[in-house]
């Protein structure tokens, strides 16, 4: 008797929801891609208004930024290496405004306050951009360094500044004008360096400095 074996294939699931029996299929609907489509508007609306705002700060930048150098003034502070004919070098190589270099111990309130009265008395008015930049350093181990480098570090890079931010933020307010004072630091304020136990904390102080300015020039206009 021959026999004859049939294979049959179980049912195929294809196209069925688990648990049911009714077929589906995907079906990119006209909703999803509105939804696609409002997505990428979004995208090129973002976009477009970062551009906008990117290109008004530049075009506000461009009309603000002459109002600080309409006083085209170079201190060169004196340290222990003045070099006021670079400065002068540098004035002479400007084309266009009305250009001056003086040389100024920061160290000094007198010399200070002699270069701030030239400048007011050339300009009418104080220089509405002042910068902290002067600095020195007398590096050596903290039980061999001399009082007297400590001192010269101290006086330039931490009284110095003290003395140009009264000084220049003093005038500032009698002439009743709005300016910046920028104090250059160091990262040797946040970590420290071996062989400068003067020159560090100089630079710690001087940030703290800008904040002690900023505090008692709002103090002195609620007065």
């Amino acid at each position: 008797m021959d026999i004859t074996i049939h294979k049959i294939a179980p049912p195929s699931t294809e196209g069925k929801r688990p648990d049911s029996g009714f077929r589906f299929r995907s079906v990119n609907s006209d909703w999803e891609t509105r939804r696609s489509t409002r997505s990428k508007q979004i995208m090129r609306e973002s976009k477009q208004k970062k551009e906008q705002n990117r290109k008004r700060k530049q075009k506000q930048q461009v009309v603000q930024f002459p109002q600080f150098i309409r006083l085209k003034t170079i201190i060169t502070s004196s340290s222990s290496n003045r070099n006021v004919q670079a400065a002068q070098e540098t004035i002479a190589s400007l084309t266009a405004g009305d250009n001056a270099a003086y040389e100024m111990d920061v160290s000094s309130g007198d010399s200070v306050d002699a270069v701030l009265n030239e400048v007011i008395g050339r300009y009418k008015r104080p220089p509405t951009v002042v910068v902290n930049s002067a600095g020195i350093t007398r590096d050596n181990f903290l039980l061999k360094m001399p009082e007297s480098d400590f001192d010269a570090v101290i006086n330039v890079n931490l009284k110095g500044t003290w003395l140009v931010l009264q000084r220049f933020g003093r005038a500032m307010i009698e002439h009743e004008l709005a300016g910046s004072m920028v104090n250059v630091s160091s990262i040797v304020a946040r970590t420290g360096n071996i062989g400068q136990s003067n020159y560090s904390p100089s630079k710690a102080q001087r940030e703290q400095h800008g904040t002690a300015l900023v505090e008692s020039i709002m103090l002195v206009r609620r007065l």
